[in-house]
C-alpha cells in the first residue's frame, strides 16, 4: 500500500550512546504518509531516545535523519514534528488556554489563525470547560489531554506520541483513538505504547525495539489478517452492512454470544485494521479486536527470544 510513496522521514544507520552504553545500534526506520506505526519494546529499550532523535531534541552519534523535501514540508519547515514526550512539557502556573496559545506562538501558527487553531484542539480534546483552570490543578488525565492538544496543534507533517494513552480513562481512550485515526488521514504517526491492544487497533505497522536493535513485527508483507472481534451492538445486520460496504465481503464468521454481544471474524488487509477498528467503535461497543492467525503477542514473544 505504501511502497510507492516517498517516506516522510527516513532514518539510516542511527547510533546513539550514553557513556559506554549503546542505546541505539545501526537503526533503520521509515515512516510514510498516512501510516500509523506502533513502537513496542521493554522499558529501557531506547524508545524514548529514538523518538527524541526524530523530534530533533537529540542528535545521533552516527547515521542520518532525513525528512522528505517537497512543497508540503518546505511550507512547514518550522513545524515538521508534533511531539508528545512521555511527560508532557506543561507550565503548571499557566491556565490551559494560555499554555496552548503559547505553544501556537512557538509553532509559528499565523497570528490571525491562533484563536481558531487553539479553539479546535481545545474542543477536540474536550478541554473547553477547563480552559481557564490552572494546569497544576488538573487531574492526570486532563494533563495528558493538554499534552496531546499541544502535540496536535498546528500543521506538522509527522506526529510523535510517547505513551499517549497514559493516565486516560476508558472514555478518554476512545476519544484519543479516534483523534489518532483522524489525524492519520493527514499526516503519519509514530507512537509508543505497552498496550498490545492499542497497536492492533490503530496501527498499519508495528516495530519492536530491544537493546537498541529495531525489528519489524508486521507490515505490508502481512497482506491479510484474520481479525477476531467482540462487539456489542443493537442491530448486527446494520453493522454487517457497514463492514461489507467498507471492506467488501470480509465477514468470515458471525456468532451471537447473548446480551446484544457478537463475535465476528473478519478477513481484511493489515492496512485496513485501523479504519475497521474505528468503524466498529463508532457503531457499537468494541470490547476486543485481535488477530486470530498469529497474534501480535505471539510474534512479540518470538521476537523477544530472537532479539539480542
Amino acid at each position: 500500500m505504501f511502497d510507492d510513496v516517498e517516506p516522510v522521514v527516513r532514518l539510516n544507520g542511527i547510533w546513539k550512546s550514553f557513556g559506554k552504553k549503546n542505546v541505539l545500534k545501526n537503526l533503520n526506520l521509515t515512516v510514510r504518509e498516512k501510516e500509523v506505526v506502533g513502537l513496542l519494546g521493554p522499558n529501557g529499550a531506547g524508545k524514548t531516545t529514538l523518538m527524541r532523535i526524530i523530534a530533533r531534541y537529540l542528535l545521533p552519534d552516527a547515521g542520518t535523519l532525513n525528512f522528505r523535501k517537497d512543497q508540503f514540508l518546505t511550507e512547514r519547515s518550522h513545524n515538521v514534528v508534533g511531539y508528545l514526550p512521555e511527560k508532557a512539557p506543561l507550565f503548571d502556573s499557566f491556565t490551559v488556554e494560555r499554555y496552548v496559545r503559547l505553544v501556537a506562538v512557538l509553532k509559528a501558527v499565523p497570528q490571525d489563525l491562533v484563536s481558531e487553531k487553539v479553539g479546535e484542539v481545545l474542543n477536540a480534546f474536550d478541554l473547553r470547560h477547563v480552559s481557564r483552570n490552572v494546569i497544576s490543578k488538573l487531574s492526570k488525565g486532563y494533563r495528558q489531554r493538554v499534552g496531546l492538544a499541544q502535540a496536535f496543534l498546528g500543521d506538522s507533517a509527522l506526529l510523535i506520541l510517547d505513551e499517549p494513552m497514559s493516565g486516560l480513562d476508558p472514555f478518554q481512550l476512545a476519544d484519543v483513538r479516534d483523534m489518532i485515526l483522524e489525524a492519520a488521514n493527514k499526516r503519519p504517526i509514530l507512537f509508543s505504547t505497552h498496550v498490545v491492544q492499542e497497536i492492533e487497533m490503530l496501527c498499519n505497522r508495528s516495530v519492536f525495539l530491544k537493546d537498541g536493535v529495531l525489528l519489524e513485527v508486521s507490515g505490508e508483507a502481512d497482506d491479510s489478517a484474520l481479525i477476531e472481534v467482540c462487539v456489542g451492538v443493537p442491530d448486527i445486520d446494520h453493522l454487517k452492512s457497514l463492514i461489507n460496504t467498507a471492506s467488501g465481503e470480509c465477514i468470515v464468521e458471525s456468532k451471537s454470544i447473548g446480551g446484544g454481544k457478537y463475535k465476528l471474524r473478519l478477513q481484511i488487509s493489515s492496512a485496513q485494521k485501523p479504519e475497521m477498528s474505528k468503524l466498529l467503535a463508532n457503531n457499537g461497543e468494541l470490547m476486543s479486536f485481535r488477530e486470530a492467525n498469529l497474534d501480535l503477542e505471539a510474534r512479540l514473544t518470538s521476537l523477544r527470544e530472537k532479539a539480542p
